[in-house]
């Protein structure tokens, strides 16, 4: 019945959806269910400190507005042709990658849950030479994992399960090009590095310095921007390459990049996420990359 439903709401024309889905939804995630405002009001408190009440409250409702919106593109994701979605999603400098890819070097590329992250990683697909390969988690909902992973693979991206991932990655010496979103905090039981973003200590899963070392990987940094209603530019960045030493070098400079985006643009950033749920403090594992 779900998936028949957002089938249904996913054949609305994305200029009609804005205006009546999109608010509609608004009212149901922000006044009716609540849907982790406290956790997104806390987060943007936390992180703008220098700002006042009024200042909070304004970016937190502009927020959940955005979300509704985002939901609202990601809906109409299966409707994209190649030339809507580069024109909806635009890289800047996509030689960035290809002349790296020419040379035969494998590449990471990393991005935040910030602006459309859905059509940020199907653009990277029609946009960039290499053929992209998403790790992804699959959905409990059979029904629904099924579904977006059916939307996601339109574009033709190689979809690795998470679980996957580290066998797949441990040997490969290719030229591959793999994207990750990895500002998300990881399990408390798992290892990960620590470092500093907006003035907290954040933890970061090890994925992408993992990934990095094992094949001699270049690491660049996709920045997307909201430039108007469904429309986004992507810049990228080099931030790290090999040779690589111990440090946690890769995650410091993917921290200092994700900061400055969301301070850029702070409303299109995924403030719900339950990123600071455990402090540093009370971390049972090893991986500090104060050490």
């Amino acid at each position: 019945m779900g998936v028949f439903v957002v089938k249904c709401l996913s054949r609305i024309p994305l200029w009609l959806s804005y205006r009546t889905l999109g608010p509609l939804l608004y009212v149901l995630i922000f006044y009716v269910f609540r849907y982790r405002v406290k956790v997104a009001s806390d987060n943007i408190a936390r992180a703008f400190p220098e700002q006042t009440e009024k200042q909070h409250k304004q970016l937190l409702k502009q927020y959940y507005h955005y979300l509704a919106e985002m939901f609202c593109e990601v809906l109409h994701s299966p409707r994209l042709s190649v030339d809507e979605l580069k024109k909806r999603m635009h890289f800047k400098n996509p030689e960035v990658v290809n002349d790296l890819h020419a040379q035969g070097k494998p590449v990471i590329l990393v991005a935040l849950h910030q602006c459309n992250w859905e059509w940020l990683l199907n653009s990277g697909c029609v946009s960039l030479d290499p053929q992209v390969e998403v790790i992804y988690k699959p959905l409990h909902n059979k029904a629904f994992d099924e579904y977006f992973k059916k939307s996601r693979s339109k574009f033709n991206p190689i979809l690795i399960p998470h679980k996957r991932a580290i066998a797949d990655f441990a040997h490969r010496r290719d030229a591959f090009f793999l994207a990750l979103l990895a500002d998300q905090a990881p399990l408390k039981k798992r290892q990960k590095a620590w470092t500093t973003m907006f003035d907290r200590d954040t933890a970061f899963p090890l994925g992408v310095d993992f990934f990095a070392k094992k094949s001699d990987a270049v690491v660049v940094f996709a920045n997307p921007v909201r430039v108007a209603r469904g429309h986004y530019e992507v810049e990228i960045e080099v931030i790290a390459e090999p040779p690589y030493d111990d440090s946690f070098y890769i995650i410091e400079q993917y921290a200092k990049r994700g900061e400055a985006a969301i301070r850029n643009q702070p409303e299109t950033w995924l403030w719900s996420n339950r990123r600071w749920s455990y402090r540093k403090a009370d971390d049972p594992t090893l991986g500090d990359v104060s050490q």
